[in-house]
């Protein structure tokens, strides 16, 4: 029997797992995406502490050594649901299948990013890294006060301890309080921790601009050496401008994972939206699972399966041994939370799919 082929975009944690839950004698897979790794995101925090980045990536290279996956290292320019092609500048393919997973962009709603790192590349990490540990910086401003935010500044507090830095740290936050999309215990709980730590956290402030000395908000000005950009997600471009149904958030799924409209189109991770859909790790997991699942279903004949997410934990770095879970109503602070992100997510994860899966 031929085998089908199918073109996933993105290589993220949602992308990966797709083409992983896939593999096997019926299924030929192309993977773009531009960059040689994935960086596994929960955790690249770490690296601001001196954790090496290897210990989190993945490379696409070796991991698809002698597998029926095929890494294409190129940005995809666009892409035809009708005709399940995908373009890039050097060629174009059509596919049996296509699984939409560029996740999310960063949102600098218009500020210069050239002035600012993220915790989504390997060299902003370094960069962050060499600043705080080589170059002697005196102050450091992480602008947004979500998870990806909050963990930046406690990373950024367990490098300055370790290290015997003397830089002060600023958490900037447009809401009234931090994690803000998260429980008011958990917001409680978290800036109870970060200003126990010494860092400085401001509510409120809604930032204006960057440029060479700091960060300026409408009514205040924060002198920075470093400034860490955590401020908020955008639909993917691709996304943006492709014909696909979408809304403010991304692309619309059924409970399949299918892009509505289409047989034959699936949207994974950050990109797609469906109610109670979260930019999270976790639901990426599920959301591939699902997709794969119903591909080979579909191959079948079989009905296909819907979307299933059976837990929802939030766990949020707070710094060594003081991380914080929330589950349901339940918050808990302290060594169990560390352990669960640091043994059963980061290592677990990392484990299964770099050696064994």
């Amino acid at each position: 029997m031929e085998k089908k082929r199918v073109g996933v975009i993105g290589g993220g944690i949602a992308g990966l797992e797709t083409a992983l839950k896939l593999e096997g004698k019926n299924f030929d897979l192309d993977l773009y995406d531009p960059e040689s790794e994935l960086l596994f995101y929960p955790a690249s925090h770490r690296v601001i502490e001196g954790y090496s980045a290897n210990k989190i990536s993945i490379n696409y290279e070796n991991k698809f050594k002698d597998r029926s996956i095929r890494h294409i290292q190129e940005e995809v320019t666009g892409f035809n649901p009708d005709t399940n092609e995908i373009k890039t500048e050097e060629a174009s393919n059509i596919y049996d299948y296509i699984v939409l997973a560029p996740g999310a962009e960063t949102n600098y709603f218009g500020l210069d990013k050239g002035l600012t790192d993220t915790l989504k590349y390997r060299e902003d990490l370094h960069h962050i890294r060499e600043e705080i540990v080589e170059n002697g910086v005196e102050e450091v401003v992480v602008v947004g006060g979500g998870a990806t935010g909050v963990e930046a500044a406690s990373a950024l507090q367990e490098a300055r301890e370790n290290e015997g830095a003397g830089f002060s740290i600023r958490l900037v936050e447009a809401n009234d309080r931090i994690l803000s999309r998260k429980s008011e215990k958990l917001s409680r709980k978290a800036s109870k921790v970060l200003r126990k730590n010494s860092v400085e956290i401001e509510l409120e402030t809604v930032v204006t601009e960057i440029n060479s000395t700091g960060v300026v908000s409408e009514d205040k000005e924060f002198p920075a050496d470093e400034v860490i950009w955590a401020g908020g997600l955008k639909k993917h471009s691709l996304i943006e401008e492709s014909d696909i149904p979408q809304d403010k958030i991304g692309v619309k799924v059924d409970e399949f994972q299918r892009v509505e409209g289409f047989e034959d189109v699936f949207a994974v991770g950050d990109c797609c939206s469906y109610e109670g859909s979260q930019a999270r790790a976790l639901y990426a997991l599920f959301e591939a699972k699902a997709s794969a699942k119903n591909i080979k279903r579909s191959e079948k004949n079989k009905k296909l399966k819907s979307r299933s997410i059976p837990y929802d934990p939030i766990i949020v770095y707070l710094g060594e041994g003081k991380s914080a879970l929330e589950f349901k109503k339940l918050v808990l602070t302290g060594i169990l939370p560390s352990m669960m992100e640091k043994i059963g997510i980061e290592k677990r994860y990392m484990w299964t799919r770099k050696y064994l899966f």
